[in-house]
C-alpha cells in the first residue's frame, strides 16, 4: 500500500510547485502593470471639466499667484509728465 501512495504524492508536489511558480508570474506581472508612467484616459464628465479648467484662468509659467487679476491693475500707466 505504501507502494501506491508515494508516486501520487510526489505526483501532487510537482503539481503544487507548478502552481506557486505561476502564481509568482503572476504578481510579477501585476507588479510591472501598475507602475505605468504614460498618459491616462480619463472617460465620463468630470474628465471635460478638467479639460476646460485651464481656459478659466490666466496661466503663469514662472509661478507666482495663478488667481485672475483685473485688467486696469496689470496694465501699466503711462504718464506723460514732460517738464513737470
Amino acid at each position: 500500500m505504501l507502494c501506491d501512495v508515494q508516486p501520487v504524492l510526489k505526483e501532487f508536489l510537482h503539481l503544487a510547485r507548478l502552481e506557486l511558480s505561476r502564481r509568482q508570474a503572476d504578481v510579477v506581472n501585476h507588479q510591472q502593470r501598475d507602475l505605468g508612467f504614460g498618459a491616462s484616459i480619463e472617460v465620463g464628465r468630470r474628465a471635460m471639466v478638467r479639460a476646460m479648467a485651464p481656459t478659466r484662468g490666466r496661466v503663469q509659467l514662472h509661478g507666482g499667484s495663478l488667481e485672475r487679476e483685473s485688467t486696469a491693475a496689470s496694465m501699466p500707466v503711462m504718464r506723460n509728465d514732460v517738464g513737470g
